[in-house]
């Protein structure tokens, strides 16, 4: 029998990527409550995330248009996130984190796990991430 994947998507800015979950730039900068005393930790726990996939190009800074990062996306084997969701998190204390997400990592003792991945969950997380964001292309 086999086991239903879960793909939960966090960090993602409409304006970079069109997909469903995705807000608006304005909406996660005007944020909730500051996450100033864990932004270290959890900026830490994003980018010690599994390489998901990756395109030739770069996210732009939505203010400035400079450079940010490749156009790539990582997970822990649950949720899974753009390169930018930490810059934007490190340059904006007050984005707006999900609580289920914060609760996720903080069960993971904010730590990643690549081994706990079970076989095959990183090639079906790439396929449904990569047709989710094949569909925001054609929207």
């Amino acid at each position: 029998m086999e086991t239903v994947l879960i793909m939960k998507l966090i960090g993602f800015i409409r304006e970079h990527n069109n997909v469903v979950e995705a807000q608006k730039y304005s909406s996660v900068i005007a944020g909730g409550s500051s996450n100033e005393n864990a932004i270290q930790i959890i900026i830490d726990y994003l980018n010690s995330g599994i390489l998901l996939l990756a395109w030739m190009g770069y996210f732009m800074d939505l203010e400035d248009n400079s450079p940010i990062c490749p156009d790539s996306y990582y997970t822990d084997g649950v949720y899974v996130w753009p390169a930018y969701f930490p810059y934007y998190l490190k340059k904006h204390p007050n984005y707006l984190i999900d609580e289920d997400f914060l609760s996720h990592i903080s069960k993971n003792y904010y730590l990643i796990d690549e081994t706990k991945l079970k076989e095959g969950t990183k090639s079906k997380l790439e396929i449904s991430l990569s047709e989710k964001l094949n569909e925001s292309w054609s929207n």
